[in-house]
């Protein structure tokens, strides 16, 4: 109050004026306290009352909050990081773009944001810097990424009451760019290739490979 001439507070665990935690305590002219050693649980809800004082130390007005609720524990991150798509993969040919995916919850608070980022080594940032967003998957596009090298993840959440997870790592995406170079193409022959057969009911045919920067899963022919 614009009249009042000192004040005084009290914390407590009820919205209505209560003095619980710390009763009636003075600020003097001061419209603001920090009160410190004290013993809050997690989960619970603590209010702050304020009141004014007149010249005789009378009150003369009285206001609460809505209330402050303790959390202590940091966000959940799934175990896996998803590097490239859904379903984690191993491999990509993109030369300009790294995708994630991730999932997270935080029963308290609730998540405030997220924040990922990319290195050519586990837990480097040396390829995309912390980012921050509010969706369970991220695409950093407009990148230089080299055949052959591999990228690592990496991701972090903060809840609404300001706790920060731990950092949780991908294992790391590999980008393929590289066509798969054939060695050799035999036709008519396992081990040398032929220009005539005298068989007219099969086909043969061998290859070899001569590289290939990802492994190979299966052929088509």
């Amino acid at each position: 109050s614009s009249t009042a001439a000192a004040y005084e507070y009290a914390i407590g665990i009820n919205s209505t004026p209560s003095t619980d935690l710390v009763s009636w305590t003075s600020s003097g002219s001061d419209m603001f306290f920090t009160h410190s050693d004290l013993l809050l649980s997690e989960g619970n809800t603590y209010y702050s009352h304020i009141r004014g004082l007149d010249g005789n130390g009378q009150p003369i007005d009285t206001a609460s909050t809505d209330g402050l609720t303790i959390d202590l524990t940091s966000p959940v991150l799934s175990d896996t990081l998803y590097e490239g798509d859904i379903v984690d993969m191993d491999f990509q040919q993109d030369t300009t773009s790294l995708t994630l995916f991730w999932s997270g919850y935080d029963d308290a608070s609730g998540i405030d944001y997220y924040e990922y980022a990319w290195g050519r080594d586990p837990g480097l940032t040396n390829i995309v810097d912390w980012t921050s967003t509010n969706q369970q998957s991220a695409v950093s596009t407009g990148l230089t990424l080299y055949n052959g090298t591999t990228y690592y993840g990496a991701l972090r959440a903060t809840d609404i009451a300001g706790n920060l997870s731990g950092i949780i790592i991908g294992d790391g995406i590999t980008v393929g760019a590289s066509s798969l170079v054939i060695g050799y193409l035999y036709e008519g022959n396992m081990t040398a290739d032929a220009d005539l057969q005298n068989d007219s009911s099969s086909l043969v045919l061998a290859w070899g490979i001569e590289s290939s920067t990802i492994p190979l899963s299966l052929y088509e022919y």
